[in-house]
């Protein structure tokens, strides 16, 4: 951007990096939340730079809201990008279907449970099943980097400051979403 200001205000486009949380109250509509949360990384198949990637959950409908989300991911189409009962297409590159696959390893081997998705598909072309990784940890790679595929990372919560600090707690963010009884706030 610096560049562009000082050789003749150039058109740009900035590719930012995005970890974006997502919050659900107890109070929420939890089949309302789990469609935004599937919307939030599943548009453009997670990559997005304000992709809803990691997920905080109330700990009073943790269970029940996963099952939800789960529910909601196994619905979906994984195909053609231009079929319009797809709602997931495939990653742009071989490259980046490499780099999301070696991200679902890392939170396999750090102890994060892989509750839906997670393997390679077989067939041509360069498809990530939806994938839900439970009971994360803050420090983990999947929960800490940007991984810019259909991978969601869920942990859970007690009280609205401790969602406040998970959610606040990435170099990336760059959008939020949250979800209670007050509100939908889809923040970009």
């Amino acid at each position: 951007m610096e560049a562009a200001a000082k050789s003749n205000l150039k058109k740009v486009s900035l590719e930012l990096g995005g970890k974006s949380p997502q919050i659900v109250f107890e109070s929420a509509d939890l089949d309302q939340a789990a469609n935004y949360v599937a919307l939030g990384i599943l548009f453009n198949t997670g990559q997005d730079c304000t992709a809803g990637s990691r997920l905080f959950v109330q700990d009073t409908i943790y269970d029940k809201f996963i099952q939800t989300v789960v529910q909601k991911f196994k619905q979906l189409n994984v195909g053609d990008g231009f079929d319009e009962e797809t709602g997931a297409g495939p990653v742009v590159s071989k490259m980046q279907y490499d780099k999301i696959f070696s991200y679902i390893e890392a939170g396999k081997q750090a102890g994060a449970k892989c509750v839906l998705g997670g393997e390679k598909r077989p067939g041509k072309g360069y498809f990530v099943d939806p994938t839900i990784f439970v009971d994360v940890k803050p420090d983990m790679k999947i929960v800490r980097d940007e991984i810019f595929g259909p991978v969601l990372a869920v942990a859970k919560f007690t009280t609205e400051e401790e969602a406040i600090r998970l959610a606040n707690d990435t170099s990336y963010g760059l959008g939020a979403g949250l979800h209670s009884s007050a509100c939908i706030f889809i923040m970009v």
